[in-house]
């Protein structure tokens, strides 16, 4: 009888061993099929607001985002907003401006975008697009600095009512401000349109996920049950008592 039970305790344990291999397939396979989400802009002067906030006031808006450009989506925050990743900043957008797409793009934001301070002043770079905000820092004469894109605020004496999106580095310093767009001149432009098309997908396959595709679960559960019960039956004639001759 005690063979007998050491016989099942082997079968259950090689069915077991099936079952815990498929499962820690299965996470790996759901862990490598989670990716990003991405809201393709689709609206001219889309806003990227700081807030969740319906406010087209100053101080609740980064700048316009470029239309055909994406959005890394975080997370959807309320009926109108989606909160999202843009370039290293995060802010929000408005669900009627982005289609959300279910693949990577192969161009997600812009990139080297530049410009350098022109004509011979000192620009000012303000918290916020407008004279009477905050001095964040300056820029010299033909200084370089990268910038995001722009959006309308104070208009001064020249006539233009755009100020540029900056980022300023300094050595492992990075600040972020306004400067006026009379003062500057673009040297790397937004290309637009942009590419939207998706990054080729991966179909190489490793072997564990060519076997689960071959046979299902319940599948590899029989064929380990066929293959122990030989087994078990070999260990049981060899370890069956034999009778005693009289």
């Amino acid at each position: 009888m005690k063979r007998l039970v050491l016989c099942f305790l082997l079968l259950i344990f090689a069915v077991t061993l099936t079952l815990d291999g498929n499962f820690l397939h299965t996470k790996k396979t759901f862990a490598q099929s989670e990716q990003s989400s991405y809201g393709l802009i689709v609206e001219s002067k889309t806003i990227l607001y700081r807030t969740p906030v319906n406010s087209d006031e100053s101080d609740n808006i980064y700048f316009y985002l470029p239309e055909t450009y994406f959005v890394e989506l975080l997370e959807k925050v309320d009926e109108v907003f989606y909160k999202v990743k843009y370039v290293d900043l995060v802010g929000y957008v408005k669900f009627s401006a982005i289609n959300v797409k279910d693949y990577i793009p192969v161009s997600k934001f812009p990139t080297n975008l530049s410009l350098k301070v022109s004509g011979d002043i000192t620009a000012n770079i303000r918290l916020m697009p407008n004279t009477g905000s905050e001095l964040v820092t300056t820029l010299p004469s033909g200084a370089s600095a990268e910038y995001y894109n722009k959006i309308e605020g104070q208009q001064l004496n020249s006539g233009s009512s755009y100020w540029y999106y900056i980022k300023v580095t300094n050595g492992s310093q990075s600040l972020w401000g306004y400067i006026y767009a009379d003062y500057i001149t673009v040297t790397s432009e937004i290309l637009i349109p942009n590419d939207i098309s998706a990054q080729p997908s991966n179909d190489k396959k490793d072997p564990d996920e060519k076997l689960n595709d071959k046979y299902t679960f319940w599948t590899q559960v029989l064929i380990a049950v066929a293959i122990c019960i030989p087994v078990v039956f070999i260990i049981y004639l060899i370890f069956k008592p034999r009778k005693r001759e009289v």
